[in-house]
Parts: C-alpha cells; structure tokens; sequence
C-alpha cells in the first residue's frame, strides 16, 4: 500500500507541475506567441506594417531571399530602436525587430510583449584602406574623449580623425560603459542617427572611425571591423566582448492574422537558419 502511495503522489506532484506550468505559460506577456510552432512556410504577409531598425531590415531582406514567392511586400519602417517600439505600442506597426543591449527588460505597456530571437554585438569599425584595423582600448579611450587630433598621434596615418557615435541613447550608454569606463563622449564627436548612416559615412570616409551592430557592417560591407586589444568579435561571449545585443520582436500580447504567421515563422526552427546568417556569432 505505501508504495502505491508514493506512486500516486509522485503522479500527482507531476500533473500539479505541468498544470503549473500551462497556467504560468499563459499569464506570460508575450504568451500568443508560441516559441515552437509548426514548421511552415513563410506566411504571404502582403501590406503588413513592421518597424525595423537596420539590423532588423537586413532580417527581412534575408527572409525574402528565403521566400519562394520573393519580395514579403510589407509595409516596412526602418527607424531607430526606440521609435519602431513606440510604433507597435502606438499601434501605427504590427511588430517590430529592434536590436536592445543584452539583458535589458523592455518597459512595454500592458498588452504587449517581446521575445529574444538572436544575438549581435558592437563592434568599431574603420575604412577599408584605413592603418586602423585594431587600436588599444586606452587609444580608443583617448580618440572618443578628444584627446587624439591627428591620426599620426596614434601613428595610424594622418588627418584629423572623424569619430562617430550614434543618437540611440541605449547604443550610446552600451558604449560608453564598455569601452569608455562610463565616461561621456567628447562634444566633437559626430553624432549620427543608426548603424546605417554610421557605415556609409565611414566606407566613404578614410579618416572615420564608428559603432554599429556587426550584421549591419557586414551586410553593407565596404567597412573593417577593428579588433579591440587584439580582441575580435564574438558575441557568444559576453566577458570578452561586453557589448552584446539582443534581436527582439516586439508585439501585442493578442496580434492575430498575417501578424501572428509572420511572428510564428521568425520563432520556428525553419527560420533559425536564415536568422543565424544575418547574426553570426562571430
């Protein structure tokens, strides 16, 4: 009999578990999206309104290179991080895919969740014909806080060096608390509004130098990316490169439609291949 009855309540401890978990599941902020659905095609998600950031919008490029069909035909706004959440929230977009520093918990409105689709990273960058192609972390230091006034102080050619940093306020801070010791920026420093603007100034550039996430410099390519300290990038290591980003959907708790197929596909392991191309770990 008592074994019998440590059999009964072993099996009822499981059940009250797994009931636990349903219900947990479902009182989760981003519960409607499931993070294994079906495997599926890609959903025709014609006219359906998405903010990106650049990151985001190499995502999509590389989803519709995926396509059978071809181009998705959303109706696609690449904006900064910050202002492609403010458009879900304000119901102008479906979703969102935003790059955020690693570990941040997003401060949605009530409703709204997001989910954790892949990883990046910052990384500096310079001109391909450029001497810069790595810098000590003190020099890096000393070129963002204004100290450096011709590249020949550094020996790495000659010119004023052009240094630029990004409007995006978390970008900013990542940057600053990982490489700059959580100092300020120098007020020369040029200040420009995404990864993207930072890329095609430095390509066009020789004497620029900038930050921006490491899928954005290798899809736009005609950049190097500057190993630090003789670091290279890799973000599947946060101590040796602490300046991770995490891909994010962002998305109303009950989106529904063509919304919902095209959230379900980018969470689904048929997706994870096209996702991990434009996100290298390093």
């Amino acid at each position: 009999m008592n074994f019998r009855h440590r059999r009964l309540r072993r099996w009822l401890l499981s059940v009250a578990c797994l009931l636990l978990a349903v219900v947990l599941a479902a009182c989760s902020p981003f519960a409607s999206l499931t993070t294994e659905p079906e495997l599926q095609p890609l959903p025709n998600v014609e006219g359906l309104p998405v903010a990106v950031d650049t990151a985001g919008f190499f995502l999509i490029e590389a989803c519709e290179a995926a396509s059978d069909d071809g181009p998705l035909l959303l109706d696609l706004y690449e904006t900064t991080s910050t202002d492609a959440i403010a458009m879900v929230a304000e119901g102008t977009t479906e979703l969102a895919i935003v790059l955020i520093p690693s570990g941040t918990t997003l401060e949605l409105d009530e409703g709204f969740g997001s989910a954790v689709i892949a990883h990046d990273g910052l990384v500096f960058i310079s001109h391909p014909d450029s001497a810069i192609s790595d810098i000590e972390d003190n020099a890096l230091q000393d070129l963002y806080h204004g100290f450096v006034l011709d590249w020949a102080d550094l020996s790495m050619g000659q010119g004023a060096p052009e240094v630029l940093v990004q409007a995006d306020a978390s970008r900013s801070a990542l940057w600053q608390e990982a490489m700059l010791e959580g100092e300020p920026n120098s007020s020369a420093c040029i200040v420009m509004p995404d990864d993207r603007t930072i890329v095609d100034y430095v390509r066009g550039n020789i004497g620029a130098v900038g930050y921006c996430a490491a899928s954005v410099a290798r899809a736009l390519d005609g950049v190097q990316i500057v190993t630090i300290d003789g670091a290279s990038y890799d973000c599947s290591d946060a101590e040796a490169w602490p300046m991770l980003l995490d891909v994010v959907l962002v998305a109303p708790d009950d989106i529904a439609g063509s919304g919902r197929e095209l959230a379900d596909w980018l969470l689904s392991d048929q997706a994870r291949t096209v996702i991990e191309s434009c996100f290298p770990a390093s």
